[in-house]
């Protein structure tokens, strides 16, 4: 591998960092609220709360970014009803994942207007995954992956190049102009079920010993998240990220979304979801059983939503999820905790999720070693 190649990996690894790890078909909109749904609620006013997105965003405006506000509410809606009481038996569906389409690259680069993509050669690539190149585009390289359907191109020219510096236009005008990329270029995220989640502005410095430095935009990455009857998505598998120059030119998106089938793999109307405040004991346990000194850490984020995995996850199913995230107090050097358990309590269902996500830690560690 040449210089020149070397540091446009290198780029790319960057854009799917900073997306968030943050279509053939796109998938029906499961937003619509079935009949049943409220009147299955033993508690009345949880139902809005806990179907969130709506209501936050109608709250906040459909320009705001939302972050993890959805899946906060969700979560504190869930613990309020049980604290307060009342059997929570909210309708929950499992989903199945759509299978991941494969060898559709040529297509694909055509429907983006980058031409054709072929396969490049990378000696560092995971067996699943794929570096492709555009010989009508040069400048443009994709990455995929087989096991997750992950996509991320970019303009290896112009991405975080530093060569196009400008005024910040405001957040209005980088989600409109993500947004209509998105609809295009999506390949499975639903406009009208994806919302607004972060907008990054990615700043360069110059200057000369003794000065203060001056300092430019040079990108901006805009992020949408998936929701699924008007539930968010959790995990880093669940967005979609455009990247631009500060004049609002695309010079790339990171796609970790993924299209469910249509007919729910289970219904949970009749089964109540695990106790939030339990679920925190249990992981706070396990964290104990590594050894963590929970006393140097603060929980600092708590989120309930259907669970995505990452880039070169294998999933198959779309589970609701509890998730757990913990930073170091002041002074203290640590790595930040996050912490993901199901939300379902059926064992049988519960165990079956739980061995996917087993099976993806061992890959992750694989993954390490297969690059070392």
């Amino acid at each position: 591998m040449n210089k020149i190649q070397a540091i446009s990996l290198a780029l790319l690894a960057h854009a799917v960092v900073a997306c968030g790890s943050n279509p053939a078909d796109e998938p029906k909109d499961s937003s619509q609220k079935p009949a049943a749904f409220a009147q299955s609620l033993a508690v009345g006013s949880v139902a809005d709360r806990v179907r969130s997105v709506s209501r936050v965003r109608s709250a906040r405006g459909e320009l705001q970014p939302l972050k993890e506000e959805p899946a906060a509410e969700a979560l504190s809606a869930i613990r309020s009803a049980v604290k307060g009481g009342g059997k929570l038996s909210v309708p929950m569906r499992v989903y199945e994942l759509a299978p991941v389409v494969t060898g559709a690259e040529k297509s694909r680069g055509l429907s983006l207007g980058v031409g054709a993509l072929e396969e490049a050669s990378d000696t560092t690539k995971l067996p699943s995954a794929h570096l492709l190149r555009s010989k009508a585009a040069p400048g443009y390289l994709m990455r995929t992956d087989d096991r997750s359907g992950f996509e991320a191109l970019i303009d290896q020219t112009r991405f975080h190049s530093g060569a196009h510096p400008g005024k910040d236009l405001g957040d209005a005008f980088y989600a409109t102009k993500a947004r209509g990329y998105a609809r295009g270029a999506s390949r499975a995220a639903s406009s009208s079920s994806s919302y607004l989640y972060r907008i990054r502005r990615f700043m360069d410095a110059s200057g000369t010993v003794g000065q203060a430095p001056t300092t430019q935009l040079s990108q901006v990455a805009v992020s949408f998240n998936d929701a699924i009857d008007d539930i968010p998505v959790i995990g880093p598998g669940s967005k979609f990220s455009v990247h631009m120059t500060p004049a609002g030119d695309v010079v790339g998106h990171v796609d970790s979304t993924r299209a469910t089938k249509v007919t729910p793999f289970a219904e949970l109307a009749l089964a109540s979801l695990s106790d939030p405040d339990q679920a925190q004991a249990e992981v706070e346990s396990r964290l104990a059983a590594r050894g963590v000194n929970l006393a140097k850490f603060d929980l600092k984020r708590q989120e309930f939503g259907y669970f995505r995995g990452g880039r070169h996850d294998v999933q198959t199913l779309l589970a609701p999820h509890y998730l757990f995230v913990y930073e170091p107090k002041a002074g203290i050097t640590a790595k930040r905790l996050v912490e993901l358990i199901p939300a379902v309590s059926d064992a049988s269902l519960r165990a079956r999720i739980e061995r996917e996500h087993s099976a993806n830690h061992q890959h992750a560690s694989d993954a390490v070693t297969h690059k070392q």
